[in-house]
């Protein structure tokens, strides 16, 4: 997910844009691999828009539905990070980055 910092109006115009439509896509199709990348991406746009809570929500959504084997599954337990440290929330972050870990399938 990148996004080029042309002027902040339309830099988030475009990620609410994006947010909507990945939102739409996960909505529709929830537990699908399609379903979960857009869920993911869901997750990173918000990171993007500042808004780090409802990303870590999202991520751990994903950590969910995909599980530890899923490349999904692995990047949004670090999102989960991510965005805990993004929001301040350190101890938060710290616990998410300690969890135990599935096994790989």
């Amino acid at each position: 997910l990148v996004l080029q910092k042309d002027d902040g109006r339309h830099f988030t115009a475009r990620a609410e844009a994006m947010l909507a439509k990945f939102t739409a896509a996960f909505e529709a199709y929830p537990s699908t691999k399609a379903g979960i990348a857009a869920r993911y991406y869901a997750a990173a746009a918000l990171a993007l828009l500042g808004r780090p809570a409802e990303a870590a929500t999202r991520y751990q959504e994903v950590a969910d539905r995909a599980g530890a084997g899923d490349f999904y599954g692995r990047m949004a337990r670090l999102g989960v990070v991510e965005a805990n440290a993004q929001a301040k929330q350190y101890d938060q972050a710290i616990s998410a980055a300690q969890a135990p870990k599935e096994p790989h399938t």
